[in-house]
């Protein structure tokens, strides 16, 4: 850390490696490097391709580097690490197959880039790897400066205007998902005070459904939500509603937020309340989701423009949207906002 701090130089391809590898869509390939230089600058034996003991003797042990080192150093540094789960390396994508030459994977330009570095990390000494980390270090500090979220001072936007620039915001560009996820939990937090939610499609998530309330002490959540932006089944809803009966929560709400999303004949409270006892709400499109977020708040109608504008940005940071995706809300929201 003191030299990726200090002006010392480091190595500028490992600059830029590292910043390449930082431009894949999977969080995770970011963090295998970052454990694969920390392990190497410890110990030059280490073989950056067997992430486990006691597959070869060259293997090394990448979860507890990724989940005891590096996730607690950035929450203390401040870096970013491609992923804000507090178990980064913790995934079966890495951890099930004997090599990570054994995975397969559909984005394989970027994961054939991956292997490709990690065979140059697997050429370095221990002090060479220590240079090539400080360079990753540097580059991970950089992506957390650019990655300060915006701060929403204002909006001009009404009622109409903002549930129209909530459905031009989730409908452009989904993001997989992530818009609309974002856009729920900051609608039922007008509802609700302890509204929860995380990444996108969280692996380490212990709860079924994308978004959460809860209540008091209780340890259960006293609602569970599941957003969908493509068409999703009846039988898809049933198995969700089911999931969450079986965990102890009875109340249970879908959001289905695709434009065309056909009519699901089969779903209805009543054959729920009898078929599970739990109460079952569907969502359906943007317009219904903020305007009943709206009709059951216990605040006033501007109160609410405010405060959907705003949190909006918090939940986007808690999703995992970049910056200018908060920047296009302001946009569209007619809000003014400044970084920090």
């Amino acid at each position: 850390m003191s030299i990726a701090q200090s002006d010392l130089p480091v190595p500028d391809r490992w600059s830029e490696l590292a910043r390449n590898v930082g431009h894949s869509t999977r969080g995770g390939d970011t963090v295998v490097l970052g454990c694969a230089l920390l392990a190497k600058a410890c110990d030059r034996r280490i073989d950056p391709f067997v992430v486990k003991l006691g597959v070869t003797e060259r293997g090394y042990h990448m979860r507890g580097i990724g989940d005891h080192v590096l996730a607690p150093a950035r929450n203390h540094y401040g870096f970013d690490l491609g992923s804000e789960s507090a178990n980064p390396t913790n995934g079966s994508t890495w951890l099930k197959p004997r090599t990570l030459h054994d995975i397969v994977t559909r984005e394989k330009e970027s994961f054939a880039f991956l292997l490709e570095v990690l065979g140059e990390v697997d050429r370095l000494d221990e002090e060479q790897a220590l240079y090539a980390f400080a360079a990753w270090l540097r580059e991970r500090f950089a992506v957390a400066l650019k990655n300060q979220p915006i701060v929403i001072a204002e909006t001009e936007a009404d009622l109409a205007q903002i549930v129209s620039a909530a459905e031009s915001f989730v409908l452009e560009n989904p993001e997989r998902g992530g818009r609309g996820q974002a856009l729920t939990a900051a609608a039922l937090s007008m509802i609700w005070s302890d509204v929860r939610t995380g990444k996108i499609n969280d692996p380490s998530r212990h709860w079924p459904g994308d978004v959460h309330v809860f209540q008091a002490a209780e340890k259960v959540p006293l609602v569970a939500i599941e957003v969908k932006q493509r068409e999703v089944t009846e039988g898809e809803v049933w198995a969700f509603i089911r999931r969450c009966a079986n965990k102890g929560i009875r109340n249970v709400m879908y959001v289905g937020l695709k434009s065309d999303q056909q009519a699901l004949q089969g779903l209805d409270a009543s054959h729920v309340a009898r078929e599970l006892n739990c109460v079952f709400t569907w969502i359906w499109g943007v317009e219904e989701l903020v305007f009943h977020a709206f009709a059951w708040s216990p605040r006033g109608v501007e109160v609410n423009v405010r405060t959907l504008a705003r949190g909006m940005v918090k939940r986007m940071v808690e999703v995992g949207l970049p910056v200018s995706t908060q920047k296009r809300w302001a946009e569209l929201t007619r809000s003014s906002f400044f970084e920090k």
